[in-house]
Formats: structure tokens, sequence, C-alpha cells
């Protein structure tokens, strides 16, 4: 068995242990701070850009408000829905979380063969409903979750078996081809670290990983030069300091530098920044943690990186004391996939890996990630009411490798 990450095991309710009543705290303050966070950092970065837009300097100040009340809505709703009820539903003999799915694929599918989809900045990833614009390829990553925890939590005996490992590796590899056609390279990736985290804890064994590692280093190959530009990225990376590069595919980052280096320790002052005034393209999503860098520093930066660990403590913590491998699977592969994103933008930003668009979950501003991150963070909590907390100090750790024994009926 692959022991990339701990293998999770049953744990039995008995006297020793008893459930949890309320939502885990930290977790539950991190989801208030975070968004907070974020509103206070769009206020700053993207004055210039509303103004220019819009006439209205505080237009996406406003607009991310509006965001964030459906965002907190949406998160106490589904704090407030048993996570289990997702895996009880059935509709014509099928669970719901399959039909979930399926209208993902389908709308996924009709904006990459029809002409339902806005195109924005050379992507067709929204779809617009009236003055809104909604992405159905972020509402894709927590459903995934859904779906793959509940199928493979029915395995007790993990994906072993060549058909229980194929069917959801090819769901999830189909639904991220089919978002890396769009183009947006870095949401497809993080459908796929969804997918693996989720894979990798249901016991995958080590030869099945290593066939998905190589499939999935050889589609990345071809999707980058499948794109000229993704290839001139990639080169850029390498070199990102060369002329050539530095007004074309390597102005991000070459831009989010001079905003590090101009914040130094403690930044320039919170709203006083510079590089948000045109001269970094898209201060206020994918590269605003550039301008967090400049107006607040690497004091600035290094908390708001610290916050994202402490909800990957937390939710990893979630996930070791569920109830069951449904819940365990579910917060794992949340945990993962909002952690992982955070790590990824600002890997990208740093110049860390080669630039991908992508945004920060809770801060960057954005409609679409801001509900599909609350949505999972309503059920992570939702799972954290439902852990189980132990009396006892001496018990064996949930990620044991040991054989659980469980009590008689």
């Amino acid at each position: 068995m692959l022991r990339i990450l701990p293998r999770i095991s049953p744990i039995s309710i008995t006297d020793e242990t008893q459930r949890r009543r309320w939502p885990d705290v930290p977790l539950t303050v991190l989801l208030l701070a975070l968004p907070l966070v974020g509103l206070i950092a769009i206020y700053s970065a993207s004055i210039a850009v509303s103004y220019a837009e819009s006439g209205d300097p505080h237009f996406y100040f406003r607009r991310q408000l509006l965001y964030l009340i459906v965002g907190f809505a949406a998160a106490f709703t589904m704090m407030r829905i048993d996570y289990h009820w997702f895996g009880r539903i059935q509709f014509l003999g099928v669970n719901l979380t399959f039909w979930l799915l399926a209208a993902v694929v389908i709308v996924l599918v009709l904006m990459a063969v029809t002409d339902i989809g806005h195109v924005a900045r050379g992507s067709v990833r929204w779809i617009r409903l009236g003055s809104v614009s909604l992405q159905p390829s972020e509402l894709a990553k927590p459903i995934i979750a859904l779906y793959l925890a509940h199928v493979l939590a029915k395995r007790e005996e993990g994906v072993g078996r060549l058909v229980y490992f194929l069917i959801p590796t090819l769901v999830v590899g189909l639904i991220a081809a089919i978002v890396a056609q769009q183009p947006d390279l870095g949401t497809a990736i993080m459908i796929l670290l969804i997918g693996m985290s989720i894979l990798v804890a249901a016991r995958m064994p080590m030869l099945y990983f290593l066939g998905v590692c190589i499939a999935g280093a050889l589609a990345a190959w071809y999707a980058i030069i499948l794109e000229p530009y993704r290839l001139q990225r990639l080169t850029a990376f390498l070199d990102p300091f060369n002329p050539q590069y530095q007004n074309n595919v390597a102005h991000h980052n070459f831009q989010a530098f001079l905003a590090f280096g101009s914040g130094k320790i403690t930044g320039v002052g919170l709203g006083q920044g510079m590089q948000k005034f045109f001269y970094m393209p898209e201060p206020h999503t994918d590269t605003i943690y550039a301008v967090i860098g400049e107006e607040l520093g690497l004091v600035g930066t290094l908390a708001l990186l610290i916050l994202f660990v402490l909800l990957a403590w937390r939710g990893f913590s979630v996930a070791a004391k569920a109830p069951d491998m449904f819940g365990q699977l579910l917060a794992l592969g949340i945990t993962c996939g909002l952690f992982g994103q955070a790590i990824l933008n600002m890997a990208v930003v740093t110049g860390l890996l080669p630039f991908t668009g992508i945004p920060l979950p809770f801060v960057s501003a954005g409609g679409s990630s801001l509900l599909a991150s609350s949505i999972a963070m309503g059920i992570l909590l939702n799972i954290s009411t439902q852990t189980i907390t132990v009396k006892k100090a001496k018990r064996d750790h949930r990620w044991s490798t040991r054989p659980v024994t469980r009590p008689k009926a």
C-alpha cells in the first residue's frame, strides 16, 4: 500500500469517546478572518482598476462585499446540513453526488461545444447570469470531493482493485482535461490535486500511483506544448529577468518581484503601494498576494501564510477524527484543495513555480471562487460537529496502520 499519506482507519465509538456538538472554533474563526482580510486587501488593490473600468473606485470592493454575504450564507447553510445527507439522497436509484457531478460535467461540455460560455481575457470559463458571472469549474471542486469521498468510502478494501481505481480516476481526469481546454490550467491542477489526495488516502497501491504520476506528467507536458504561451511561460520561469520576457510572458512575475522588494519587512503601508496602479496585471485577483507583500511586507505575507497553515492543521485534524470513512476522505479532500490552492497561488506569485492564473482562496476578488471555498468550509465545519473526541489520553492514533479491532455487536 502507498504510504505517502497515513492510512485512515475507522474508529469505534465507545464509552471513552464522545461526539462534538459545536463546529471547530479555529476553523470558524478562519472562515471569518480570511474573507475579511481579503476584503481589506481588495479595497486597497482594486481602487485604480475599479475606477478605470466603471468610474467607481469602490466597484470591486462593493461587489466582493455582496459576494461575501452570499458566501457566509452558503457556508452557514452547508454547516447545518449533515454531510451524510449527500450519501443518502437518491434519484432514479442513483446517489445525489453523482447527479451533482453529472450536472457539472454537462455544463462544462456545453461551454466547450456551444456559445453559452462567456469569453473574458481569452478564456471561456464563465456563464453570464444577467450581471453576474458564474465559473462552473470552481464549483466543480467541492462536488468532486463529495463524489469521490462517497464512492470510495463504500470500498472498505480501498482502491486496490483496478475497476474501483479506474472509474474515479477517469472521471477526475476527464473533468480536468475539459477545464484545461477552456483554458484554465490552474483550476485543472487543483481538480487533479483534490482527486489524487482522496485516492491516496483511500489506499491506492504504489503501482497505480506511479501510473497516475506518469500519465499526469505526460498530460501536463502535452498541455504546455499545445499552447505556445504556456511554453513561453515555462521558459520565462527559468530566466525571469531576461529583458525579452519582462514585457510579455514574465510581466506578472517581474512586477510581483518589484512589489515584494519594495515592501521589504514591514511594507510601505496599507493603501500606499504603487504596483496596483496598472503596473501589475490583475492586482485584485491572481496577484493580490504581491500587493499584500508590497503594502504589508514580509510580516503581512507570513501572517497570511500562517493562517492557511492553521487551516490545513485544523482540516487534517477534523479528517483524523471524523466518525466514518466518508467524512475522513471528504475532509481530507477539502483541506488539500483549499490549502493546496493557497500554496500554489503563493508559489506562482513569488516565482517558485511557472505562472498560471489561480485565485487565492477567500482573499482574491471573485464570486465563484469565494462561493466554492465557502461551501467547502461549510462542509468541513459540519464534519467537525460530528468528530469524535477522546476522554482518555492513551489510545491508538487515528492514522495508525495497525489493524483496528471493532467492538462486538
